[in-house]
């Protein structure tokens, strides 16, 4: 979920959902991560998530307002999900 504000002292826009990069699959969808999300230099806003393969998704929002579509940004499955042991910490 997201909201925008366009000027300071402005109230603030209805509250809309960012999505799922498994849009269509429930199942896929259930797994996923808590979102993290940053503002760039050109102060467009980038969500991302664990995804259900153990990788990251992300999306960003465009200047025009709307958003572009889900990216599997990849990266390496994590050892819970791969069968690895994490090394131990010490």
């Amino acid at each position: 979920m997201y909201a925008l504000q366009y000027q300071s002292g402005l109230a603030v826009r209805d509250w809309a959902p960012v999505g799922s990069p498994y849009q269509d699959r429930q199942d896929l969808a259930v797994p996923i991560g808590v979102p993290a999300a940053v503002v760039d230099s050109t102060n467009s806003l980038h969500v991302f998530v664990r995804n259900a393969g153990g990788g990251v998704s992300g999306r960003a929002q465009v200047a025009s307002g709307k958003w572009n579509r889900w990216a599997d940004l990849k990266g390496p499955a994590s050892p819970a999900r791969s069968g690895r042991r994490s090394p131990p910490r010490g």
